[in-house]
């Protein structure tokens, strides 16, 4: 499962575990987490699931990290604007 799907985290290995109703202790490395996984009864029984589910938890973190990027480019270059435009009023002074 895990070399069909690549780009995962932590978080994803956490979230799918959570998804199909395991435990995991709050310091388990991802060597435990994956092993979790991979004997759980749900992978067992439709390993096809807990793929997708793997998939979608993947896709759902990049797609908000993509929004995030999108998102700190936009302050970036508002903040930009603002500063030009107030350089722009301070060089208008000056030649007053």
């Amino acid at each position: 499962m895990f070399t069909v799907v690549n780009g995962w985290k932590k978080a994803d290995l956490k979230f799918v575990l959570e998804e199909i109703d395991e435990k995991a202790s709050a310091n388990i490395v991802i060597v435990g987490l994956k092993d979790l996984i991979l004997n759980s009864e749900q992978y067992i029984s439709d390993l096809k699931f807990v793929e997708k589910i793997f998939v979608s938890a993947i896709s759902d973190r990049v797609s908000q990290e993509q929004d995030e990027k999108e998102k700190l480019k936009q302050e970036q270059f508002e903040k930009e604007r603002q500063f030009e435009g107030e350089n722009f009023n301070l060089n208008q002074k000056r030649q007053n």
